[in-house]
C-alpha cells in the first residue's frame, strides 16, 4: 500500500553514514523565517465536523508545535484562542482530487491565503488519528522551510529545485510513511534543523537563502 500524499511536495530532513541532511529550496531560493518571528496560529472551529475532531486536531498540532519550540530555533510557535494570527489551521473533507491527502502546509514567505494548515478527515480514519501529531511534525517541517526527502526524484515536486543540506536519508520524518508514529523528530533531526537556522550565509549551493518576515495575519 503507497502511503498517502501529503501536500506541498518540497523538503526533507535525514541521516545517511552517521551524517543528518535537510533538503531546502523552493525553485530560485531558499526560504526560511527571520531570527525571533513568532508564528502564532489557531484554529478555525466552524470548519470542523464536532467538538471531540477540533479538540483532537487542536491537541495534536498544540503538541508538535511545542516540539519544535523545544528546539531553540530563533522562530516560535504560538496559539491562541482568538484574535490575530499568522496562519489557521482548517479541515476539510477528502474529495475525488485529495482522496489521499493528510494534511496541506505552506513555506515560508507565503501570502496570507495560503498561510493555511489543511487538515482533512483521512486524517481521523483507522490509524492516522493515533498518529496526528506525527502527521503534524511533518506538516511543520514543511512550514519551517523544509522540502520531501524525495523531492529531488518525484515529478512533481521536481518542479522546484531543491538541495541537500547534508546527506540523504530514506528514513526522514519529511519522507513518507506506511506508518506515521514512525515520523519522529530525533536529537540528529533537531540539530540540523538549528544549522539550518543558524546558517548565516546568504547563499547556499547557488540558492538565495532568505529570511522572511510575515505579512498580514488572519483575524
Amino acid at each position: 500500500m503507497a502511503a498517502p500524499n501529503i501536500l506541498p511536495a518540497h523538503l526533507s530532513l535525514g541521516a545517511a553514514g552517521g551524517k543528518f541532511a535537510i533538503r531546502v529550496g523552493d525553485d530560485n531560493w531558499i526560504p526560511r523565517w527571520a531570527r525571533g518571528v513568532v508564528l502564532t496560529f489557531k484554529v478555525d472551529r466552524p470548519t470542523f465536523p464536532s467538538d471531540p475532531a477540533y479538540y483532537v486536531a487542536t491537541s495534536a498540532l498544540i503538541e508538535a508545535a511545542r516540539k519544535y519550540n523545544e528546539l531553540e530555533l530563533g522562530v516560535r510557535l504560538k496559539y491562541v484562542d482568538s484574535g490575530p494570527a499568522v496562519f489557521k489551521m482548517i479541515y476539510r473533507r477528502n474529495d475525488l482530487e485529495t482522496k489521499d491527502y493528510l494534511e496541506h502546509a505552506f513555506f515560508p514567505g507565503a501570502d496570507l491565503e495560503e498561510r493555511v494548515l489543511v487538515i482533512f478527515s483521512k486524517a481521523f480514519k483507522g490509524p492516522y488519528i493515533g498518529a496526528m501529531v506525527n502527521i503534524f511534525y511533518h506538516a511543520l517541517g514543511h512550514i519551517f522551510g523544509l522540502r520531501h526527502e524525495f523531492a529531488h526524484e518525484d515529478p512533481h515536486d521536481q518542479q522546484f529545485l531543491s538541495v541537500l543540506f547534508g546527506a540523504e536519508n530514506t528514513e526522514s520524518f519529511m519522507n513518507y510513511f506506511e506508518n506515521w508514529r514512525e515520523a519522529v523528530v530525533t536529537e540528529q533531526d533537531a540539530r540540523e534543523l538549528k544549522d539550518f537556522y543558524a546558517l548565516g550565509a546568504d547563499f547556499y549551493e547557488d540558492l538565495l537563502l532568505v529570511d522572511v518576515n510575515p505579512e498580514g495575519q488572519w483575524m
